[in-house]
């Protein structure tokens, strides 16, 4: 799956004239370097993120679809602890990819054993569970 080519928009309006978007212009400035310096690392990076997609792309039309939807949520979180490490938020990242972590054995669980999809769900629901 391609994803589309961000156009590279311009900052809005006001763009960095508080702290919290110089921040977020620094970790992304963090983001271009450390992809720089560190390319060979960077390309286990992509390989990890070809086989999430692969795995995801198997997973069209499958009867087993509830277990995939820990699939799509655990590549999200390690995407997003990826580029919290790489904007040098270390700490942050270890624990959105716990939370990555904690996806894929959710995953796992409700495709070896259907039958937690329905303790997951009410387990959400119902926080008293």
């Amino acid at each position: 799956m391609d994803l589309p080519v961000p156009k590279g928009l311009p900052p809005p309006p006001k763009w960095q004239e508080d702290s919290v978007t110089k921040f977020f212009e620094l970790t992304k400035e963090q983001v271009y370097a450390t992809f720089v310096q560190n390319s060979k690392e960077f390309s286990y990076l992509i390989e990890v993120d070809r086989l999430f997609r692969q795995a995801i792309d198997c997973a069209h039309n499958t009867e087993h679809w509830f277990p995939y939807l820990f699939t799509l949520k655990t590549h999200s979180a390690f995407l997003s602890a990826v580029q919290l490490v790489m904007g040098t938020q270390a700490q942050e990242g270890y624990m959105v990819l716990r939370g990555a972590l904690e996806n894929a054995l959710y995953g796992y669980y409700i495709f070896k054993y259907p039958e937690l999809a329905e303790v997951y769900l009410r387990s959400i629901m119902d926080p008293k569970i």
